[in-house]
């Protein structure tokens, strides 16, 4: 027969419940009568004399044990009335982070004795008061600690009453209690968590230490928009949630699993109902505690034990923000201790392991999971369920987790669950990389396109010194094209090989024979197209299997990317400005002369942005292969393409400071030893 026991290490499991096994009466005898006899939510509490109660023991099970008395003692209290408490609450509400939502979570959860969903809605409440209460006491500088350091800053130990902060500490911190990352890292299942601590919370949210000024300003988060329409897997995984029988995934899962099967049921009914955001608080856990089951099961080098919850050990958790040095984040690319490859990585099938790495691990992801936990995400959404809306990120994000929880209790590779199958990643560096890459080659490519459709010219002499520039675009009546006459010095280089550039044609074609050699590298891969054909992605699929969790100077190569739209948008729009000012008659002397540098540099600038693109192709190309940059070109190129955007330096100096960027060792060294590096 299998018992039930929660995925605790025997010491935690001590920690947490050994106070039913032990003697605490005498120990506990001066908080027997901490709680005031007319107690009512949000009155003030005789916090002195609880740390004077915590700091009083030896045991290192004391704090806990306080901490479960106190608990006890005032869910009695607050349950004797529960209507009461209920209105109490509801009077203090505008007062506390979240506060709207609250309520909604007070009456609808906790008054009907569902614990497990009251502690974990209303934990990362709390969390969310604590930083709010940090920040204020730091000139509105939102903390980036994990709550372990909050509750040891300076700032909250100034602000909160002693007994109140020795309180916290034994709750939350891994020398106490460490209720909230047992809950939320999936280590315990509803039936292991008490609802006396659910009663606690409500006490610490009401205390006037943690209560806001009404009139606060409070900012919350949204998650992560995903780049491409994914309403169609929303339709499909919605369809798949309203046939799927709960129950019967769980038939063959061990009793551990099986206490997680209510979490599940649940989860699924929030998102059939539309509520997306109340679905992710239910499944979350249960997809940390069914990946770090797997986790342990296909990397047999792991310890056993890291399936459950160590007392003096770092979690294994799903994400790890901050902490991925202090121990093993479960979808990590590689193994904490050794360094070898994790094979969850081999044995999660793509989608899910892509859908995993996309919500979890990337930082320009929805990070859904810390977002809750830390109550990032404005919980009056649990209450504001939108009819006939379209996916939001939440729903996707939802559909996403529950779509792999499915799948890792009914392991499949065709049938109902395919259509995760085909989900790729959106938010790694390298799919973003794609994406962007996409867009900037297909800006470029319409860029091509107008420059050979809508803005040919041709030079001819009109006078000593002087040449005309006859536009020839299809848009213009052959009888009525325009014409600029202007310098022959400001259209046309001098025909001097070697000379100084003194005009800015000149430099023009200087800095033409600088790219030249890039061109000549990278014509086969992207200058051989049509100007008017599509771009055609030459960068092979991301496969996490071999790629890893990120590429090196992404960041940077995106800053590039979207810099070079940039340049294209603006100079798209200032040329057509002009030339709609000449075609109206109304361009002075000033915007003819922008016009016709705008015009001969078009070309040479559409070359320069080209060989940019394709830089960006081969390296990202290169990182998939486990080729390595040249020294830190992407940080260069981002600063000269930044630089390049300033539009209150001259022309002159523009191409100046390219020609001298395009000559530099640096990017020279980027060249194949089949091309010439030099002029």
């Amino acid at each position: 027969m299998e018992f039930y026991r929660p995925a605790v290490a025997a010491p935690v499991h001590e920690a947490l419940y050994g106070i039913f096994s032990r003697n605490v009466a005498a120990d506990m005898a001066r908080l027997a009568h901490w709680l005031p006899a007319r107690y009512v939510l949000g009155a003030q509490l005789p916090w002195a004399d609880l740390a004077a109660a915590i700091a009083a023991g030896e045991s290192p099970n004391h704090g806990g044990d306080c901490a479960w008395t106190v608990a006890i003692s005032l869910d009695t209290r607050l349950r004797a009335d529960v209507t009461s408490t209920c209105t109490s609450f509801e009077t203090l509400s505008a007062e506390c982070v979240h506060g709207p939502a609250l309520c909604g979570i007070v009456v609808n959860y906790w008054a009907n004795g569902h614990h497990y969903t009251s502690f974990t809605l209303l934990v990362t409440a709390l969390e969310r008061a604590l930083y709010d209460l940090y920040a204020r006491e730091n000139a509105g500088v939102r903390s980036n600690m994990i709550l372990r350091d909050l509750l040891q800053s300076p700032e909250l130990t100034a602000k909160l009453p002693p007994g109140l902060l020795a309180l916290l500490r034994v709750l939350f911190l891994p020398s106490g209690l460490n209720l909230r990352n047992l809950v939320w890292h999936g280590f315990l299942a509803p039936i292991d968590v008490p609802g006396c601590f659910a009663s606690l919370l409500l006490m610490l949210l009401a205390d006037p230490a943690l209560r806001r000024p009404v009139d606060a300003p409070l900012n919350y988060v949204s998650l992560t928009e995903f780049t491409s329409n994914l309403s169609a897997l929303y339709a499909d995984a919605h369809r798949l949630a309203a046939t799927m029988d709960v129950a019967a995934l769980f038939t063959d899962a061990p009793v551990q699993s099986k206490s997680r099967q209510g979490l599940v049921q649940q989860a699924t009914d929030a998102y059939l109902a539309g509520n997306s955001l109340m679905s992710l608080f239910f499944a979350i856990p249960v997809l940390e505690y069914l990946i770090r089951c797997e986790f342990v099961r296909v990397n047999p080098s792991v310890p056993r034990g890291m399936a459950h919850a160590q007392l003096t050990e770092y979690y294994s958790t799903l994400d790890g923000f901050g902490q991925r040095t202090q121990h093993q984040v479960l979808l990590a690319r590689h193994l904490f201790e050794s360094q070898a490859t994790n094979q969850l990585y081999d044995t999660l099938p793509t989608g899910a392991l892509n859908a995993c790495v996309d919500l979890f691990m990337c930082a320009a992801g929805p990070n859904v999971r810390a977002k809750l936990c830390h109550g990032e995400v404005d919980l009056v959404a649990l209450w504001s369920v939108a009819i006939d809306k379209g996916a939001t990120s939440a729903d996707i994000c939802a559909s996403l987790v529950l779509l792999v929880v499915y799948q890792l209790l009914r392991p499949t590779t065709d049938g109902e669950l395919a259509l995760l199958a085909a989900y790729q990643s959106q938010f790694h560096p390298y799919a973003m990389l794609q994406a962007e890459l996409s867009a900037a080659a297909a800006a470029l490519c319409e860029f091509r396109k107008t420059l050979h459709q809508e803005y040919t010219f041709e030079l001819a002499p009109s006078a000593p010194g002087m040449t005309a520039m006859t536009f020839t675009g299809p848009q213009f009546a052959p009888d009525a094209l325009p014409v600029i006459m202007e310098a022959t010095v400001r259209m046309l280089p001098a025909e001097i090989p070697g000379a100084t550039s003194k005009t800015v044609p000149d430099a023009i074609a200087a800095l033409s024979r600088t790219l030249a050699p890039f061109v000549a590298w990278l014509e086969p891969s992207w200058f051989a197209r049509q100007d008017d054909a599509l771009y055609e992605q030459l960068l092979p699929a991301l496969d996490l299997r071999v790629f890893g969790e990120g590429v090196p100077a992404a960041a940077c190569m995106l800053g590039i990317l979207q810099a070079c739209q940039r340049h294209l948008g603006g100079f798209t729009q200032r040329r057509g400005e002009l030339l709609t000012q000449l075609t109206l008659g109304s361009a002075r002397t000033s915007h003819r002369r922008s016009l016709v540098t705008c015009v001969v540099f078009q070309h040479c600038f559409e070359r320069m942005l080209s060989v940019v693109l394709a830089m960006i192709e081969r390296w990202v190309a290169g990182c998939a292969r486990g080729e390595a940059f040249v020294d830190d070109v992407p940080r260069k190129l981002l600063q000269f393409i930044v630089a390049f955007e300033d539009d209150k330096k001259s022309i002159d100096k523009l191409l100046k400071m390219a020609i001298q960027f395009w000559s530099s060792k640096a990017l020279r060294r980027c060249l194949p030893s089949t091309h010439p590096t030099t002029l």
